[in-house]
């Protein structure tokens, strides 16, 4: 009778024992299973919002060179077509002043996920943007330059030439009677800026669009998932130059009775001559 009770006794125990264990061993399975996927839906979280980071880096990169063009379209337009349908560019070219709102920068820090690209092309693309970004700040600072000489040195010698087309009766000065009378520094100096402006302008038109479409290409390959935009844009949004360049544009149409443009007038300096 004892035997019977004991021996049932410790094959409940068992069974007792190990129906827990058996549960505790689920408990652990599942909690195991819910803290893996937790952490691969973080990872997947934390690696959708890098990708949308790094896209946006792109967009706002590809953003700033469109700005670029089209400021370099309205350049082109007001300083560079009117000025070269002259024979005396260099002096035509009329002077104009640039904003400091007018500097685009481009962030390449927030680029430098692209020097890790096992894309061949990507790890030289941050460079191309710094040089873009130069080569746009160099412009700039070149028009600018060439404004401040204008309005000290050129304008000054305007009277003489005056003076002398009084004199001779002639209906505009050739480029030769206008380095003649304004003398070989200010001819020199205004020869070197027109230069300048005039390789910086179409260069840069090429190359920021050309730049802008190798990272906008490399940001497909790179980010599949995530809406890279198109380098046209800035010219659907702000069609004739940034806000900047308009608001300049604007201001500067509403002031043609400025001084230099009397003194174009005057001398019969007209584009369209």
């Amino acid at each position: 009778m004892w035997d019977n009770y004991l021996a049932d006794f410790v094959r409940d125990a068992f069974a007792a024992a190990a129906g827990a264990g058996f549960g505790a061993w689920l408990a652990f399975r599942f909690s195991r299973m819910q803290t893996n996927a937790d952490r691969l839906r973080a990872a997947q979280e934390a690696a959708a919002a890098l990708a949308a980071q790094r896209a946006t880096a792109g967009n706002l990169a590809i953003f700033a060179l469109s700005q670029m063009h089209n400021d370099l379209l309205a350049y082109k337009a007001q300083m560079l077509d009117s000025a070269n349908r002259t024979d005396a560019p260099w002096f035509w070219m009329p002077p104009l002043t640039v904003s400091p709102a007018g500097y685009y920068r481009i962030n390449v820090e927030s680029l430098s996920f692209l020097f890790q690209s096992p894309h061949p092309e990507a790890p030289t693309l941050p460079i191309k943007l710094t040089l873009e970004e130069s080569r746009f700040a160099v412009l700039l600072d070149t028009i600018q330059h060439r404004a401040e000489f204008h309005q000290e040195s050129v304008l000054p010698a305007v009277a003489k030439l005056q003076a002398f087309k009084a004199a001779s009766g002639k209906g505009r000065l050739s480029s030769q009677e206008l380095r003649e009378h304004l003398g070989e520094t200010i001819f020199a100096t205004l020869r070197n800026y027109y230069s300048d402006i005039a390789t910086l302008i179409p260069l840069g038109l090429e190359s920021t669009k050309r730049a802008a479409q190798e990272l906008r290409d490399l940001l497909i390959a790179e980010l599949p998932s995530q809406k890279i935009i198109d380098f046209d844009i800035a010219e659907r949004l702000a069609p004739g130059g940034s806000p900047t360049m308009r608001a300049r544009n604007k201001f500067a149409e509403e002031n043609d009775d400025g001084q230099a443009a009397r003194n174009q007038a005057r001398l019969g300096g007209q584009s369209n001559e």
